[in-house]
């Protein structure tokens, strides 16, 4: 067998396991409503050997196509999301993560980041026994009449922007539970509306990706296709599940929660 052939096959195996790795995470991020940036870096890098800036791009790219088809799915499922709202959010957010861009980079943020890495750990744990607990609806919200308002989302788009910066957790962990639990909003609408601002958050940071070439266009384009399949799917599953009282999201949620948290954790040390 050729050098030429040899390379064709590894291309065609690495695409095959990247399409239906894309899939599987497509369909988590779905139905939790977290970005899959954080769980699809890592596969990239080990699975590919792509440099860090390579990786990062793929991995953008992809988010945004998995966060952006899982929102289609949904609607396809049963839930309605209200665009506005997600708008508000997304930037807020990113208000709140230009305001302390300055200090990202500070080096006395690092054990605290590795404590909060802890604590969304915890909210993993607090969702999965509440999901246990309480069924398909989770633990009862706090009713702040406040955060039910636009000027309550705004101000919980710019604390998560904030935290998300500064402590480096994935924006979907706290954005899923502050829309359930504080401005109490329906399961199903919370998941899509914060895949709605995954996808937003996604764009600007794709194009820039993808104008610099760090974006693989062979293998990492059957990853990012294999993520738009697997959201729609997720998507309309989580319509279905929400639908029934399934307590699947947020056991969903709160596992993958506590796994990208621990990723972050270790990538960290």
């Amino acid at each position: 067998m050729s050098r030429k052939q040899k390379k064709l096959n590894t291309v065609l195996i690495k695409s095959v396991v990247m399409f239906f790795m894309g899939i599987l995470t497509g369909i988590g991020g779905a139905i939790t409503g977290l970005g899959t940036q954080v769980a699809a870096a890592p596969m990239i890098e080990f699975l590919l050997g792509f440099t860090r800036e390579r990786t990062s791009g793929t991995a953008i790219v992809f988010a945004l196509f998995a966060a952006a088809s899982g929102t289609v799915g949904a609607g396809i499922g049963g839930i309605r999301t209200d665009a506005a709202t997600a708008i508000v959010l997304a930037l807020s957010a990113t208000i709140g993560a230009i305001l302390v861009m300055r200090m990202m980079n500070s080096a006395k943020l690092i054990l605290m980041r590795r404590v909060a890495q802890s604590l969304a750990m915890l909210i993993g744990v607090y969702v999965i026994g509440g999901a246990v607990r309480f069924g398909g609806a989770g633990p009862p919200p706090l009713h702040v009449e406040l955060l039910q308002s636009s000027a309550g989302l705004a101000l919980i788009g710019l604390s998560i922007g904030a935290l998300s910066g500064l402590l480096q957790i994935a924006t979907g962990v706290l954005m899923v539970p502050a829309l359930v639990f504080l401005a109490g909003k329906p399961l199903g609408v919370s998941i899509a509306t914060s895949l709605i601002v995954v996808a937003l958050a996604s764009l600007l940071p794709a194009v820039v990706h993808t104008s610099q070439q760090r974006v693989d266009s062979e293998v990492g384009s059957w990853m990012i296709l294999g993520g738009s399949i697997g959201g729609i799917g997720g998507g309309f599953l989580l319509g279905k599940l929400v639908a029934s009282g399934s307590p699947i999201p947020l056991i969903a949620y709160g596992l993958v929660a506590m796994f990208v948290s621990a990723v972050t954790l270790q990538r960290m040390s």
